[in-house]
């Protein structure tokens, strides 16, 4: 089947999505996929990136400033933002990888099951590809949702409770809260105009910290769910690898005695057949394989920094929340489920890939292997051999990603928030 008889993927409507959320970012590999780029779109992003750089800095900034005379919740919402900043710039670093524009690429023209071509519309293949489809598209939208939501109430939270206070009154002895503390030369903290100011400019760099996270790791987990369709195809056609069409009767001799036995082995013509589909089964697991090594290897970092960050930036999160108040329910509750969900899913699915893969060695031991010639069991033998090699994610080859490790990971970040909470009341 010819490319240009093939849907395009990037015309499913999940991938528009995450199409328009990278292009905000400056991340969306225009060139690597056969889209115009231009030189202002690649200056985007580095300006991106670099107004991230900056705000850390202004963030780190006016702790060191205002450290003796900002409250311990006050501060735990300035270590979040620094958090939440950290983890948007390793991700705005993926853009700069020139590997990872071609691996989009291998993605939509290879890996993705728009590209398995399917003889039977009513094969297992084809509902696979409708399911993962399906899934995918309605993933997308509850991950996209809860991103604006979260965005949304981060950012009109500050003004509420300022509402609330009466700073919009005249009284110019409230101090007023915003939703990004950043160092500047101006009174942001009783001026209303000031204040008005900084809180329109607050928008954009959480806006860009939100959608970098959100929408890499939406991008991280589209691919991955096609990864896993791939591997269910290719498990279920080695398991339903028919067996010889007609069966032979042997002749065996045995102590004066001839005794007619009952032997299945395939004919030359089915051998030939069979080392066929043996062969673009085994090329069909080398491509599954070196994607997902190619994933690993760009998203490394990326998963380390979300693993270590999550520590302090979890119990931070359960700190605010725990302090009881409606507003820090509203603030930070949706930026809970978020994060917390990002990484219970993300864990998940890694660790789902990896059971995926290792159950292609019964599957391979499954095929009829006893009816082939000794050319197809040679094939076979070396097909389980590889196979039967364990699929391990290893963030930068330090720590290794899964269920195992996210759960320890929330253990702490409870422990941590236990003794945080012990300290504030003290």
């Amino acid at each position: 089947m010819e490319r240009s008889k093939r849907k395009d993927p990037m015309k499913l409507k999940h991938w528009r999505w995450v199409r328009f959320y990278l292009i905000a970012l400056g991340m969306w590999p225009k060139a690597c996929v056969g889209e115009p780029r231009s030189r202002a779109y690649e200056y985007y992003h580095k300006h991106t990136l670099m107004m991230c750089l900056i705000t850390l800095y202004l963030q780190i900034s006016y702790i060191w400033s205002h450290y003796a005379v900002t409250s311990f919740f006050e501060l735990g919402h300035m270590l979040i933002t620094i958090c939440m900043n950290l983890l948007c710039i390793v991700r705005l670093l993926l853009g700069l990888d020139k590997a990872y524009g071609p691996m989009i690429n291998t993605f939509f023209t290879k890996v993705h099951l728009f590209n398995y071509e399917c003889h039977d519309y009513n094969s297992y293949s084809q509902k696979v590809k409708e399911i993962a489809e399906l899934f995918s598209r309605y993933f997308s939208m509850c991950y996209l949702v809860l991103l604006n939501i979260a965005i949304l109430l981060f950012n009109i939270t500050p003004w509420i409770n300022n509402y609330k206070n009466g700073a919009f009154s005249g009284d110019s002895n409230i101090t007023l809260q915003a939703s990004l503390y950043i160092a500047n030369p101006f009174d942001t903290h009783t001026n209303v105009k000031h204040w008005i100011v900084l809180s329109i400019y607050n928008y954009y760099p959480t806006y860009v910290g939100g959608i970098s996270i959100t929408a890499t790791d939406l991008c991280v987990s589209l691919m991955i769910f096609q990864v896993m369709g791939r591997i269910h195809i290719l498990e279920n056609n080695l398991k339903t690898m028919g067996r010889p069409a007609l069966q032979r009767y042997w002749e065996i001799k045995y102590k004066g005695s001839v005794k007619k036995v009952q032997v299945e082995m395939f004919s030359e013509a089915e051998n030939v057949d069979i080392h066929l589909r043996l062969k673009q089964y085994i090329n069909d697991q080398k491509l599954i394989r070196a994607f997902i090594d190619e994933l690993v290897k760009r998203y490394g970092l990326v998963l380390l920094a979300s693993y270590m960050i999550h520590l302090a930036n979890g119990s931070i999160i359960l700190l605010e929340i725990l302090d009881g108040r409606a507003e820090s329910l509203t603030r930070y509750g949706p930026l809970a489920v978020g994060l917390f969900g990002e990484l219970i899913i993300m864990s998940t699915i890694l660790e789902h890939v990896c059971t995926l893969s290792d159950r292609l060695g019964d599957a391979v031991y499954s095929t009829p292997w006893e009816c082939m010639d000794t050319r197809n069991q040679s094939t076979v033998l070396l097909f389980l051999m590889r196979v039967q090699t364990p699929t391990v994610f290893k963030a930068k080859g330090l720590v290794e990603v899964g269920v195992k490790p996210m759960a320890s990971i929330l253990k702490t970040t409870v422990s941590y928030c236990a003794f945080l909470k012990r300290t504030s009341m003290n």
